[in-house]
């Protein structure tokens, strides 16, 4: 039988964990009565689980969770590299700009079999239509379908997921903060219940350069202030801190990309380089600049911010850890 971690008991810096007797001996339990007092609320629940016989209880220092690899039959620390050759691969927003390029990408790598999940609100088919059926399958669904994506996750015995399903436009969330964060907050944990559920051995999560807010200094580092500006960079940073927090309590290994401004094929109208396009050589119209034009960018090439999401997989020391994807280069509308 498993370790089990539910449910979790909360006590200053405390939380019980229940393991099973053939996994932690009786006699490293510690005195919880001479810890709490024999009338805490604690005891009398540890007293509880433990008659039955099934489970015996540990106390531990909230910070020392990760060092047990009872959570959920996983282990937090030592992670070692994998290839994505051979894998089961689940990308969510998979039919989307960044999401497509990253099916071409560990196709290329090749995967066993990349799963899209998709509700196609943004996504479309045609971006996928170069990979032959056996390679790719293709699940219409949303990330708030928790029911579904368990579903998904189970049946095609996924071991990776790249998260990049979100609520992606600022001003969406600026006139609706709720479902900017229903879908950015709530469908990443959706996401991280069903790996955890489904023993999944990685997961990538695109979150955002919106998380810093205005820069303080040049170039913006990973240890930059989080001042975010808009709910948009709000919902992405807490998704960001729910991924380091379940690989910490859960073992779960995560990795999160605070991406710049992405760019190339694929890429649809409404962002900054595709709406200068559009201006210029379509409507035949000057771009519109606010300001001086001065202010610098961060752009990165989408073919180059797939193959760090394949680095990512393939190397030790990543999870649990944010990093910066760009190309390190701040670009200016007006060069003079």
């Amino acid at each position: 039988m498993r370790g089990r971690v539910s449910p979790l008991c909360f006590l200053t810096t405390y939380c019980c964990v229940f393991l099973s007797p053939t996994e932690l001996s009786a006699n490293r339990i510690p005195d919880v009565t001479a810890t709490l007092g024999p009338d805490s609320f604690a005891c009398t629940f540890f007293r509880q689980a433990t008659s039955s016989g099934k489970y015996c209880s540990k106390l531990i220092k909230y910070s020392d969770v990760i060092r047990f690899k009872v959570l959920h039959g996983l282990k937090a620390e030592g992670k070692t590299s994998m290839k994505t050759n051979g894998k089961n691969i689940l990308i969510t927003g998979g039919a989307g700009f960044i999401g497509s390029h990253l099916v071409d990408e560990y196709i290329e790598q090749r995967a066993r079999k990349v799963i899209v999940f998709d509700d196609f609100s943004t996504g479309f088919t045609k971006n996928l239509e170069s990979h032959r059926s056996e390679q790719l399958s293709i699940v219409k669904g949303s990330i708030l379908n928790a029911k579904l994506l368990n579903q998904t996750v189970k049946r095609e015995e996924v071991e990776i997921i790249d998260h990049e399903a979100a609520e992606l436009e600022v001003y969406t969330g600026i006139l609706n903060a709720q479902e900017d964060a229903k879908i950015n907050i709530l469908g990443t944990l959706n996401v991280l219940n069903t790996a955890v559920r489904n023993k999944v051995e990685k997961v990538l999560f695109a979150s955002s350069g919106a998380v810093y807010g205005e820069a303080d200094y040049l170039p913006v580092d990973e240890n930059h202030p989080l001042t975010p500006h808009w709910p948009y960079g709000v919902s992405k940073l807490s998704a960001e801190r729910y991924c380091i927090q379940y690989y910490r309590l859960y073992g779960l290994d995560t990795t999160a990309f605070r991406y710049s401004i992405v760019y190339g094929p694929r890429e649809w109208y409404g962002r900054v380089l595709t709406m200068f396009m559009k201006r210029i050589f379509l409507e035949n119209k000057p771009p519109v600049v606010f300001g001086n034009g001065k202010q610098v960018r961060d752009f990165v090439y989408v073919k180059d911010l797939v193959k760090a999401h394949v680095r990512a997989v393939e190397s030790s020391g990543v999870s649990g850890e944010v990093f910066n994807l760009s190309s390190g280069k701040s670009i200016s509308i007006n060069s003079d």
